[in-house]
Parts: structure tokens; sequence; C-alpha cells
């Protein structure tokens, strides 16, 4: 039982200001083993991001180099020496008063013209590199920051 355990290991970490699931282990051989897997790709994380803002493009590939900038921000670059990469892909839904749509708060809207105060925009996003602030970094140079990100620009 979980509850019993003496020991528990984190098998990997996430950035400060965001949420997740993080994943623990209660030996360390399982801790090691876990996280080899995680070093050599055998572990495919996706994640979930929400913006307001409709990205330039709606899916496909976001890599480049992550160069440290003020405030401890990261810009994305054109060079390729040890890029970043990640594939997302994501759709608009409009979000509309449960008055509208019985027993709904959401409908998948096509139309992108939607006002700024009733529009999302989710996004899968699959990292196949882990760089530090990579997803919010990549989100804000599609013109997509990510929601509740005060650091990389959305409200």
């Amino acid at each position: 039982h979980f509850y019993e355990c003496k020991d528990i290991y984190p098998v990997h970490r996430l950035d400060k200001p965001t949420s997740g699931i993080v994943l623990f282990a209660t030996k360390k051989s399982s801790a090691k083993t876990l996280s080899r897997a995680f070093e050599n790709k055998r572990i495919v994380k996706y994640y979930i991001g929400v913006s307001q803002r409709k990205p330039r493009k709606k899916m496909g590939t976001v890599n480049g180099d992550l160069k440290k900038a003020r405030r401890g921000m990261y810009k994305l670059m054109r060079t390729m020496e040890n890029p970043s990469k990640t594939t997302f892909v994501s759709r608009g839904f409009s979000v509309v008063s449960s008055v509208e749509v019985e027993d709904s708060v959401a409908k998948v809207e096509d139309d992108v013209t939607k006002e700024k105060n009733n529009f999302l925009r989710f996004f899968l996003f699959k990292p196949e590199t882990g760089k530090t602030h990579q997803i919010r970094v990549h989100a804000k140079s599609l013109g997509s920051a990510l929601l509740g990100d005060n650091m990389y620009g959305s409200v």
C-alpha cells in the first residue's frame, strides 16, 4: 500500500507555475528505471494548454534553440544548434451559457472570429525535447500565450 511507503522518489519535474501530474516511485530501483525510460524517450508525455488567442497555425511543429532572456524568461531562436521541439494540435471553442446549450458550457465553433472574452483555444502539446519553459515559449511563439501564464504574456 502506498500509505505504508517509507520513501518516495520523484521521477520527473514540472516548471513551478504550471500544474500537472508528477510521477513518483516507491522504490529507488523503480525510480532509476523510470528515469532512464524518460531519458531514452520510451515514455511519451502530452500536455494540455488553453489560450484566449488564435495561433498562427492550428497544428504542426515548433522548433529552435531556447536562449535565456531577461527576468528568468527564455526566447525562441531561429538557430538549431541544440533545438527544442514540440508538436501540437489545437482546436477552438466558443464558450456559451448553459441556458443556450442545455447541460453544456462550451460548443465547438469553426468560426474563429468570436469575441476574445468567450473564445478559447485548446492545445495538445507533445514535447520531443524537455527544455525549461519549452511549451510556454513555443505557445507564445505561435501568438497564443497560455491562459494564466503571467510570465509569457497571457492574463
